[in-house]
Parts: structure tokens; C-alpha cells; sequence
């Protein structure tokens, strides 16, 4: 394993991954658009949420869209994040067989594809 093989991989990989329309869209347009989704759904109405900070009740009154939108927006994310890992290690599949007859070896196409995924979901956050 060498660091500047998997930086190669990595570089290669994200242009095979840049290529793919569908890789920007789930990263950019399905995110916004579920947001907005989430947040327009909600009505503004007053909502509580009940917590024990340091042995003491407390109620913290919220508004519909801040509580569920929030518990909403934080699910979508986790699905969106694993959907976004399975087209990661699923797609690029020629790219892959290029490398390995390079003589890459699996653990380093693995490890560029993981590196991938936090930058592209970061990506998209600005």
C-alpha cells in the first residue's frame, strides 16, 4: 500500500465519478429538492419537546417545521448518505478493472472509494 497509489486512484476514480450526471444529481438536486420537500410538508404549528437536563425537567417549545423538519432533514441525510455509498462502490466498475490491470490492488480501489464518499457529500454543503 502506498499513499501516492491510492492518491492516483482516488484521482482517477472521482473523474470516472464526475462523468456520471446521476452522481452530481444525487449529490445536488435530490438533496435541495427533499429539503424544501420536508420543510414546505410541515405545518407552523407549536410543538414541545420534553428533556431531563441535570435531573430536572425540561420543556422546550418548538414550532412543527423546527422540530420534525430537523428529526426529517438529519433521516434524509443518513439515507441519502447510504444510497450515495452503494452508487459509490457499485458504479465505476471499468475504471476499476483499468486500475487492477495496472496493478492496483483491491484494498487501494476500495480505500479511494471510501475516501470519495465524506468529499461528495460535503461537496454539495458549499
Amino acid at each position: 500500500m502506498n499513499a501516492r497509489r491510492i492518491a492516483t486512484a482516488l484521482s482517477l476514480t472521482g473523474r470516472e465519478f464526475l462523468r456520471c450526471r446521476g452522481m452530481i444529481a444525487l449529490m445536488v438536486v435530490i438533496p435541495v429538492f427533499g429539503f424544501v420537500v420536508i420543510f414546505l410538508a410541515l405545518p407552523q404549528q407549536p410543538a414541545a419537546l420534553d428533556a431531563i437536563e441535570n435531573d430536572v425537567k425540561v420543556r422546550v417549545s418548538l414550532t412543527q417545521t423546527e422540530l420534525f423538519g430537523g428529526l426529517s432533514v438529519l433521516t434524509y441525510v443518513g439515507l441519502l448518505a447510504g444510497v450515495t455509498g452503494l452508487y459509490l462502490m457499485r458504479s465505476a466498475m471499468s475504471a476499476d478493472r483499468r486500475l487492477m490491470v495496472a496493478g492496483y490492488s483491491p484494498f487501494e480501489l476500495v480505500s479511494a472509494r471510501v475516501l470519495l464518499l465524506p468529499l461528495y457529500r460535503c461537496s454539495w454543503l458549499g
